[in-house]
């Protein structure tokens, strides 16, 4: 597992094909069952996690959102807002938060007020 965490910190954009596994000599049934028990996610949802994790720490000193997005990978700003917004959504029904953004579905009014109710999301 070791071997995944640092090619996730050395290409944190890069999106998980089978072949990059193969590349690794990791197979992908064992990857996804090891990060699975160990940090409760599959390795594919680790990887997408930690990009988002590093588009939440630009937002915090300051970055544009618009920047942030493209900066950690997404082209696609729907993608973008749908994974930000799942990844919140896991937070908010593991921390027990009974309060949702009524903002009306604004990005950054979103990035802000979880920044405000989160202690940690794969920002190292």
């Amino acid at each position: 597992m070791q071997i995944l965490v640092e090619a996730v910190e050395k290409a944190p954009k890069k999106r998980w094909k089978d072949r990059y596994f193969q590349e690794l000599s990791v197979d992908t049934s064992t990857a996804r069952r090891q990060f699975k028990k160990r940090f409760g996610m599959t390795f594919v949802e680790y990887a997408c996690a930690r990009r988002m994790g590093l588009a939440v720490k630009q937002i915090r000193a300051g970055d544009p959102v618009i920047e942030a997005q493209l900066s950690s990978g997404y082209e696609s700003g729907s993608v973008f807002r749908d994974t930000f917004s799942r990844i919140m959504e896991c937070l908010r029904r593991s921390s027990g938060m009974i309060k949702f953004l009524r903002h009306h579905g604004s990005i950054r009014c979103l990035v802000q007020y979880y920044l405000l109710q989160m202690n940690r999301l794969f920002i190292f």
